[in-house]
């Protein structure tokens, strides 16, 4: 399996938000994708996702074109995002995910019921979304994400999203076994030392534009004097020693 992100483009206005991006991600991989905030990693996630079009460039899949009118392609994606408020049941989004996936069997409601169990929900089994903290409800998007099983796990800021402990270690161990079983997993973050261990690659998104696309223990701190920034430099000051010297 290939994701290829080929010289990608997206503006909001006159705001230059994602330039000229190109990368490629393979299977059996977790890559993060590093910055400060305004640096443009949720929007070019969502372009990963086919949630938003592209400007300009191309997003393949296998040689299949990602865009958001090719609902069926982007079955192989789910994009992790805090749910928003409302007062809706909680158990909503999982209904629209096993419609949205097509997902079916009789092993269905016990995984959902498994999965209620690991990630400490019973609780809230049925409570509105707005009932729910942060940690909760992110959550809830992590179950629907661990029972579709897509080829593609993109996931924005799940380590600044409340996790609980509990919570933090289930979705490393889903994580660490989707990567096993051949697939792809990005995820974004502005702190560096969460990536540690669990990441393959890095990319560091400056800007808009990538100015790093490299092996996780080629650390981007040891060149982070190419980078005016103050901003960029701040979150690169935060891997401290080099990775490879990290015991």
């Amino acid at each position: 399996m290939e994701l290829i992100v080929d010289g990608v483009w997206r503006n909001f206005g006159s705001e230059l938000a994602v330039g000229d991006v190109s990368t490629v991600f393979r299977h059996s991989t977790i890559t993060t994708v590093l910055g400060a905030n305004g640096a443009g990693k949720s929007t070019l996630l969502k372009l990963i996702a086919g949630q938003l079009p592209v400007a300009a460039g191309r997003i393949t899949l296998d040689d299949a074109l990602v865009s958001p009118r090719r609902m069926s392609l982007r079955r192989n994606f789910m994009l992790v995002e805090p749910l928003r408020s409302s007062e809706r049941s909680c158990i909503e989004p999982i209904l629209q995910t096993v419609d949205d996936y097509g997902l079916a069997g009789d092993s269905l409601a016990r995984q959902t019921a498994d999965l209620f169990e690991r990630l400490n929900l019973v609780g809230v089994h049925g409570s509105a979304i707005s009932a729910l903290s942060k940690g909760q409800s992110y959550k809830i998007a992590l179950l629907c994400l661990f029972l579709a099983r897509p080829r593609v796990w993109i996931l924005d800021e799940p380590f600044s999203s409340g996790l609980d402990a509990n919570g933090l270690s289930v979705m490393q161990q889903q994580m660490r076994r989707h990567r096993s079983e051949g697939g792809i997993v990005i995820f974004s973050t502005q702190w560096p030392r969460q990536a540690e261990g669990l990441a393959d690659r890095v990319l560091v998104l400056e800007q808009g534009r990538l100015v790093w696309d490299q092996p996780f223990e080629k650390s981007p701190q040891q060149q982070k004097d190419w980078s005016t920034s103050p901003a960029l430099k701040a979150v690169l000051d935060q891997l401290g020693e080099p990775v490879e010297d990290v015991v």
